[in-house]
């Protein structure tokens, strides 16, 4: 599906909501959504509770 967004639309992250309803029976539908980026694409500031570790592996030698 390709949709012109409309000039007013802030950019940033959004969220697509799309709907299907059966032609025969308008009671039967389905939806689903998805996140959509509006506009020049930067990378987001990461999440603050995300830590990054490095586990090194220890060796322990006894002595004879």
């Amino acid at each position: 599906m390709i949709v012109p967004a409309p000039a007013e639309i802030e950019p940033g992250p959004g969220t697509l909501i799309i709907t299907a309803t059966d032609v025969p029976s308008s009671a039967l539908s389905a939806w689903t959504s998805d996140l959509l980026w509006v506009g020049d694409w930067v990378a987001p500031p990461p999440a603050p509770w995300i830590q990054h570790r490095v586990y090194l592996p220890l060796v322990v030698r006894q002595s004879p």
